[in-house]
């Protein structure tokens, strides 16, 4: 089993904030691909280009008066080097028969340079892997993010490293003072140090949280959101839901930290700027 807490924003119409407990299954989701490395560009091929073609035919043996010995036969042409290896060097004409003397050979003529290998074509991008900025403790989780969010035409979020220092510097301070206990409580002052009022989910696992399945178990609660009154269902919570689809939200910053002795420790924390989940106002 796995706990969420979100708050809903009411400060800007003079009411206390007051927060919303979820239960859910765990369902960790897979990871997203970490951006896909590039393949690496096709290495020459190890055949030595033709030098000067190939060697020429070694002097004929000196015979007693003999016959000039036949000049050797030019190298056969180095063969184009297969995927980007050079031609093979030509053969050297055969020494002349005895004689005086024999003419060398006539040089070989260059093997054709090998053609270069083929780059090696660039790695599948992952969905917003390392590059995001996140952790690689939270891999996927600002794919997971907007992924949900693309689902409603809503613009992507970005990855914001303060929000996700202030997740952090919350997190390992394992508070829980409130319930349900067993699972850190929310930072009433996360939006002291930030220019704009933040949002924040926070997921709890009794085993290994993950971020997409953190998220994947946030956006669960659009079965218990009801767009046209702008509610959730009776005894049910939703607004970690509506906090990540909501429009003005363009910003995400998560940390993850387990928390010995507490039954949900294994926490997840996301602040979002700026913050949705007002009172009165619909996310989308």
């Amino acid at each position: 089993m796995s706990f969420s807490k979100v708050c809903v924003a009411v400060a800007l119409v003079g009411m206390s904030s007051g927060c919303t407990l979820s239960t859910e299954d765990d369902g960790s989701g897979g990871a997203s691909g970490q951006a896909g490395h590039g393949a690496v560009a096709g290495q020459a091929g190890a055949g030595a280009s033709g030098g000067a073609g190939g060697s020429a035919g070694s002097s004929g043996a000196g015979g007693a008066a003999g016959s000039s010995g036949a000049a050797g036969s030019s190298g056969a042409a180095g063969s184009s080097g297969a995927a980007g290896s050079s031609g093979a060097a030509g053969s050297g004409g055969a020494a002349g028969s005895g004689g005086a003397a024999g003419s060398g050979g006539a040089a070989g003529s260059g093997g054709a340079a090998g053609s270069g290998g083929a780059a090696g074509s660039a790695g599948s991008g992952g969905s917003a892997g390392g590059d995001s900025g996140e952790p690689p403790e939270l891999a996927g989780i600002l794919a997971a993010h907007n992924a949900v969010r693309q689902q409603k035409g809503l613009p992507p979020l970005s990855w914001d490293p303060r929000l996700a220092q202030i997740a952090h510097d919350w997190v390992v301070q394992c508070q829980d003072t409130t319930a349900p206990i067993g699972l850190v409580d929310h930072n009433a002052n996360r939006s002291s140090t930030y220019p704009e009022y933040v949002g924040e989910n926070i997921y709890g696992s009794g085993g290994s949280a993950t971020g997409p399945g953190a998220v994947q178990s946030w956006a669960a609660e659009e079965a218990y959101y009801d767009y046209a009154s702008n509610s959730c269902a009776t005894g049910r919570a939703c607004g970690h839901y509506t906090q990540i689809v909501w429009r003005n939200t363009t910003k995400v910053g998560c940390a993850l930290y387990r928390c010995a002795g507490l039954t949900y420790g294994s926490t997840i924390v996301c602040n979002y700027a700026p913050g949705g989940n007002y009172n009165g106002q619909k996310p989308y």
